[in-house]
């Protein structure tokens, strides 16, 4: 058996997406300012969260 599911890929491919277009554009200003917003932690789909916040 295979060790990852078809699930499991479309959920990596998912976080691919997320991070080329919501992350990647700002990540060299982030850095250079020693900062991040607050708000990538809350952007997403809740199905893809994890921790306590995430609906089950």
């Amino acid at each position: 058996m295979p060790p990852f599911t078809e699930e499991h890929g479309e959920l990596r491919a998912s976080v691919r997406r997320f991070v080329a277009r919501e992350l990647r554009p700002h990540a060299t200003a982030w850095e250079d300012a020693r900062w991040f917003p607050p708000s990538v932690h809350t952007s997403g789909s809740p199905r893809h969260r994890s921790g306590s916040s995430a609906r089950r």
